[in-house]
């Protein structure tokens, strides 16, 4: 038994948030803030089924008005990036990027201790951007999860021929 009103032509809350992949709090909150229309019927908010045909949530967060400022980290800590660029074996390159989409999902190669990580293909070549604060990063551990990484990857890249850069961040946002 359903726990909510059927209205000819209406989706109740519950079904609006699966059919947007949103949770119903936060198709309430479109409700309120007027961005999504509703019928409410006895105390339930019912939204009209063309309605989310063209609906775009917008994007996560706060959306900046300005530029975020320059900043640097203190109380001692650096912050390094290593960028690591090997080219796709020729015809793998489809190949590489749903191996690291598949890998994004299953939450793989987290690189413990980074702050932040980037993997993409940019057609020929596969880029691989760590960032870390020194306080937070045990280096060996981070070098086995590289090693690690590229030899997971290595029927799809060319890891001999691979540029390794490691700098100091000078500044950040």
């Amino acid at each position: 038994m359903e726990d909510y009103l059927s209205v000819p032509g209406y989706l109740p809350v519950r079904q609006a948030a699966m059919q947007l992949g949103l949770s119903e709090k936060r198709i309430l909150q479109f409700i309120l803030a007027k961005r999504l229309p509703s019928r409410k019927v006895s105390g339930r908010h019912l939204i009209p089924m063309g309605a989310l045909d063209h609906f775009a949530p917008g994007p996560h967060g706060r959306v900046r008005t300005q530029p975020a400022p320059w900043r640097k980290y203190r109380a001692g800590a650096k912050v390094s990036l290593r960028h690591i660029v090997a080219p796709v074996l020729p015809g793998r390159t489809q190949d590489a990027q749903e191996y690291l989409a598949e890998l994004a999902e299953q939450q793989a190669y987290c690189f413990a201790g980074t702050m932040q990580r980037f993997l993409f293909v940019d057609g020929s070549h596969l880029h691989l951007v760590l960032v870390w604060k020194s306080t937070e990063i045990d280096q060996e551990a981070l070098a086995r999860d590289v090693s690690t990484f590229m030899a997971a990857t290595d029927d799809l890249v060319d890891w001999r021929q691979a540029r390794d850069d490691t700098s100091e961040v000078v500044a950040h946002t």
